[in-house]
């Protein structure tokens, strides 16, 4: 009997240690965890946008499952096809590239295996003749961006252009679109919304790739990879960066996030927020003229577009609450590190207002103090209820603005609840 549970224990340890190297290769070895954790989370929100536009969330939840099969495949396609063109030049510097260790045989499956997940969903999505020319599109940009006669990876301008279209552009098109489709073509500025996308994700990607041939310069130098960064120096992509490539970048986002407001007005207002929040936050701890322009644009930008953005357009659905809306968000929290993660992490704070709110010795302490919040949430509630009442009782219905009410109330009241019980029970 003992020999048996012993047998079954080395079995199950086995087996967790094959997962352990199945995950460790995929996040490690092909680099996935940087898509998946930088990229993905962003890419995402797009199918959130189209939804929360078009108003159609019946079947949202397995939309957004299908879009992140996908973006596995279509992600783990690219990074392969990146390591395998790079691999004789890596070989050289003794960089890590996880096609050298791998057999041909052992390539082909794994192609096979993402072209797979990625083809998969679309026999699930909706298709129209973009789609078929996008995800073409997408495929094609990989193999011209790494392999010869073409390989626009060391082909200057044209290899920062190229890999903006099929790490940013392309797959924020394809993602929007196909969701565009998928809530019936319901939103009726579509053009003009992809347009603005577009253009943003054009300057969010020119960024990346020069920070990316920045950071990498000496490699490519070694390995005698001609980028655009190793034919004009670090320098001058430096200002280039500093001075024109950023500026726009934050400019074309601004044009986006206020032709978004149109429709969602807070959208902009949380930004400028957020932006005012990171730059006090700076001057307060005398950082901001030491921060140089790559970590300001990290914590203005980057944080901005996986950590919020997500989030604000997930609170916008759950606005509607539906099973589907509640559990994109809580899908997303599961899967993906975001603001509200950060948010649970700073209630460890001790020292936070909401510790000190939330953080009491009994029960009754924590009821009387936060019912009394709760009524002032109330009477500020009322107040605007009834200042919007009285100046647009011929504009709204009135079971409208009372349904807003009532939700925005329980809202308040659930988070109130869990935060009073998070802090009773944690030790």
């Amino acid at each position: 009997m003992t020999k048996r549970l012993n047998n079954l224990k080395n079995s199950f340890i086995d087996q967790i240690k094959t997962i352990h190297h199945f995950l460790y290769f995929f996040t490690t070895k092909l680099r996935l965890s940087n898509p998946w954790n930088f990229k993905v989370p962003f890419l995402i929100s797009i199918p959130y946008m189209l939804l929360l536009l078009s108003g159609n969330n019946d079947f949202a939840l397995k939309g957004i499952l299908a879009s992140i099969c996908t973006i596995i495949g279509i992600a783990g396609f690219g990074y392969l096809t990146n390591d395998l063109g790079d691999r004789n030049k890596d070989k050289i510097i003794q960089k890590e590239n996880v096609t050298c260790d791998l057999s041909n045989v052992s390539l082909v499956l794994l192609f096979v295996l993402f072209l797979s997940l990625a083809i998969a969903p679309w026999f699930y999505f909706p298709m129209r003749k973009w789609s078929y020319l996008l995800l073409f599109t997408q495929f094609f940009l990989f193999y011209i961006y790494a392999f010869p006669p073409f390989r626009f990876k060391e082909k200057g301008e044209l290899g920062v252009v190229v890999d903006s279209l099929y790490a940013h552009v392309n797959p924020a098109i394809l993602a929007a679109y196909t969701f565009y489709l998928f809530t019936e073509e319901t939103y009726q500025n579509f053009v003009s919304f992809i347009i603005f996308l577009g253009l943003w994700q054009f300057f969010v990607g020119i960024r990346g790739i020069l920070f990316h041939q920045h950071k990498d310069y000496l490699n490519d130098i070694n390995s005698g990879t001609k980028t655009f960064v190793t034919s004009i120096g670090k320098q001058k992509v430096s200002v280039l960066l500093k001075y024109i490539v950023l500026p726009i970048e934050a400019f074309t986002f601004i044009l986006f996030a206020s032709y978004f407001s149109f429709d969602q007005i807070y959208f902009l207002p949380i930004i400028i927020t957020y932006w005012s929040w990171i730059i006090i936050k700076l001057k307060l701890n005398n950082t901001l003229k030491k921060v140089d322009f790559r970590s300001l644009a990290y914590q203005l930008l980057d944080n901005y577009y996986t950590l919020w953005i997500p989030v604000v357009i997930l609170l916008g659905l759950v606005s509607n609450p539906t099973f589907n809306t509640i559990s994109l968000l809580i899908l997303h929290t599961i899967l993906f590190k975001s603001v509200i993660n950060l948010f649970f992490n700073w209630l460890n704070n001790k020292y936070s207002v909401i510790y000190r709110l939330f953080k009491f010795e009994s029960w009754i302490e924590g009821a009387i103090a936060n019912g009394l919040v709760f009524i002032l949430y109330t009477l500020v509630l009322l107040g605007v209820y009834i200042g919007v009442k009285c100046c647009s009782a011929e504009n709204i219905e009135i079971v409208e603005l009372q349904l807003i009410f009532f939700r925005a109330l329980i809202l308040i009241l659930v988070v109130q609840l869990l935060l009073l019980v998070y802090f009773r029970f944690r030790r």
